[in-house]
């Protein structure tokens, strides 16, 4: 079966890290949880979608808000969970 574009290869080897853009969907501060709609991550095969992922303890969710568009770092851990490293207002 040939590779079919935005469908990945298993072979390539995979990034562990990968910057993104999105808006913030919503902020569940006490679970460290950040809901966002994000543009597609080509490091990461993924397309534009919405997720919910954990914010890293250094990561300031008091600043994000609801509506706010937002310049994100995720890593991917060794378990395939993936974690908001950084998080900044987007331009």
């Amino acid at each position: 079966m040939p590779n079919m574009p935005g469908m990945g290869d298993s072979k390539a080897p995979q990034a562990t890290s990968a910057s993104g853009v999105g808006t913030v969907e919503s902020v569940d501060a006490p679970q460290r949880k950040i809901k966002l709609n994000h543009e597609p991550i080509p490091a990461f095969n993924w397309p534009a979608m919405s997720m919910e992922v954990t914010a890293a303890k250094s990561v300031d969710l008091g600043k994000a808000k609801p509506g706010a568009k937002v310049k994100f770092t995720l890593k991917k851990g060794t378990d395939g969970t993936y974690t908001v490293e950084s998080l900044e207002a987007a331009p």
